[in-house]
């Protein structure tokens, strides 16, 4: 089985985060055995560098095609005629080297337009996966170029995935479609191997927040739902066990977190980390007590499965993604926006975090969220697609 995965840009050593969900599917369906090429349609400003024009290499075992066109924000009815026309370059400089996939497999409702203008000039059957929060909102909420142009776009696709129930049910009831459910995958970095055993420092009881420091993850309702619970007790437990809030991230409410944490005298107490690594999130998750991301809209919300893959109970808001995964047995659900509930909700993992059973989260979490298990979700939407076409072509 060959697929043509088409994405809006590779990750790299400078934006080790760009295009990631989607090359990690990359990874994730070769290594199951397909013949995957991972094509990059980056029309990012001249302020992202990288070498313009086209690029070929190897990256973890994918061989990657990229077109790279310094672009930033146009108007998009010219966005997307040179968006075409990059993935039909793109297209035939892979064609002549590996011929017409089976699949072609776009991620997000900009880059799927593109992709669309190679349907007459192939017979690959297309597939799209939609995790965007731009049409994870109300039907008034939507920009004018997707309530023009969403429609059509996905009702062109064989198949429309979404990575949550509730971006499903969006979709339908905005555009009359019929998305199917697979959800996004985890790293391996954040899957813990059944011998390791979660660190927990006697002297400290840890909650971690990871996520972009921006309003709609909550950094500072965080920061002062996380004071409200614990500064009557001078934040500490039986009068040794400090209590310790971490923040990993960075962005437009950075200096404003600083400021709430200087104002409310809670330097001690919150640590303010900046953006790090995945492999440096992953082992300060293994060593935390729970972890708390409070988001007003999730798509998704990876950073929950991480957490619970490092063996983590959490605290997850009523936001879209996270009702598909967080129940009684790893973590609580509260309502967005409701500072008295997200305190209310920091006193209770306090006093029953440990009464979790962590590697029983960790374990049901890789099972589920695993890159072979999503992996094998999506091959079973190919082979569908195939077997079908196959079928039909017996009967012409």
């Amino acid at each position: 089985m060959y697929i043509l995965l088409i994405a809006g840009s590779c990750p790299s050593d400078k934006y080790p985060l760009n295009g990631i969900f989607e090359f990690d599917q990359a990874k994730a369906l070769a290594e199951t055995g397909c013949k995957v090429i991972f094509a990059a349609i980056d029309l990012r400003s001249v302020r992202h560098w990288r070498k313009w024009g086209i690029e070929h290499f190897y990256k973890e075992g994918v061989e990657v095609y990229t077109i790279n066109i310094p672009l930033g924000k146009i108007p998009h009815i010219l966005l997307s005629h040179i968006g075409k026309a990059a993935v039909k370059i793109l297209y035939h400089t892979i064609k002549k080297g590996h011929g017409e996939p089976d699949i072609i497999h776009s991620h997000f409702l900009e880059i799927a337009e593109f992709a669309l203008a190679l349907k007459p000039i192939t017979k690959a059957k297309f597939v799209m996966t939609e995790h965007s929060s731009t049409v994870n909102v109300t039907y008034k909420e939507l920009n004018n170029w997707i309530i023009k142009c969403a429609r059509d776009i996905y009702s062109a696709y064989d198949v429309v995935i979404t990575v949550s129930q509730t971006l499903s049910d969006r979709l339908k009831s905005h555009f009359n479609i019929n998305p199917i459910v697979i959800p996004n995958m985890l790293d391996p970095l954040f899957i813990s191997p059944p011998a390791e055993k979660i660190i927990e420092e006697k002297s400290i009881f840890c909650f971690v927040f990871v996520g972009n420091l921006i309003g709609g993850k909550c950094p500072l309702l965080c920061i002062s739902a996380f004071n409200r619970a614990f500064a009557e007790n001078s934040f500490c437990v039986n009068n040794h066990i400090l209590i310790i809030l971490e923040i990993i991230g960075d962005g437009s409410l950075y200096f404003e977190c600083e400021d709430m944490i200087k104002k409310l005298g809670l330097e001690k107490h919150i640590r303010l980390l900046g953006r790090l690594s995945r492999k440096e999130i992953a082992k300060i998750l293994k060593k935390s007590n729970c972890f708390v991301l409070p988001s007003k809209a999730e798509t998704f919300g990876v950073v929950y499965i991480e957490a619970m893959a490092c063996g983590l109970p959490i605290i997850a808001t009523k936001c879209g993604g996270p009702e598909l995964f967080v129940n009684e047995a790893n973590g609580v659900l509260i309502p967005v926006d409701k500072e008295d509930a997200l305190a209310n909700a920091f006193r209770f993992m306090l006093n029953n975090a440990g009464k979790y059973d962590r590697e029983k989260i960790a374990n049901e979490t890789k099972n589920k969220f695993s890159p072979s298990a999503v992996a094998e979700q999506i091959k079973a939407v190919y082979r569908g697609l195939i077997n079908a076409n196959n079928s039909k072509k017996s009967f012409i």
